[in-house]
Order: structure tokens, then sequence, then C-alpha cells
């Protein structure tokens, strides 16, 4: 129950972000992959499971303490 509510607490600040217009330009074209001006679930989810990839070391699917690191995933550039 306690993880329930973490997970609650997180994505509550996660949506924070949104309402906050931290989503600025340049992350709205790294996002738009096919640069239509909107952000489908499929590009949303595809530019996070690339981000997941690269974090995974390993490729073991699993994000350990080590490769969730400072410095873990290169520098994203768009454009």
């Amino acid at each position: 129950m306690v993880a329930q509510a973490e997970a609650v607490d997180d994505l509550q600040k996660y949506e924070s972000m949104y309402q906050n217009e931290m989503m600025d330009a340049e992350t709205m074209q790294m996002l738009d992959v096919n640069a239509d001006g909107i952000i489908s679930r499929e590009e949303f989810m595809h530019v996070h499971e690339a981000i997941f990839d690269m974090a995974d070391k390993n490729k073991d699917e699993k994000l350990e303490e080590d490769e969730m690191g400072k410095g873990s995933l290169p520098e994203m550039k768009t454009g």
C-alpha cells in the first residue's frame, strides 16, 4: 500500500512538471518524431523506451541503481 501511495505521489509530481510548462519547445521537438506539432502516445513512449534502452547498460530489461546515476545517460540533443 505504501508503494502505491509513493507511485501516486510521483505521478502527481510528474504531472505538475507539465502543468508548470516544463515541456519547452526543444522538448516538444524531441518528442514530436514526425514533426506534425502533436505528440502521440506512440511518439511519447518511443522516446521514453529509447531513453530506457540507453540507460539499460547490461541489456537485462531492468534499471539498477548504477545504471541510473548522474551522467549515466548521454546528453539528449534535438534537431
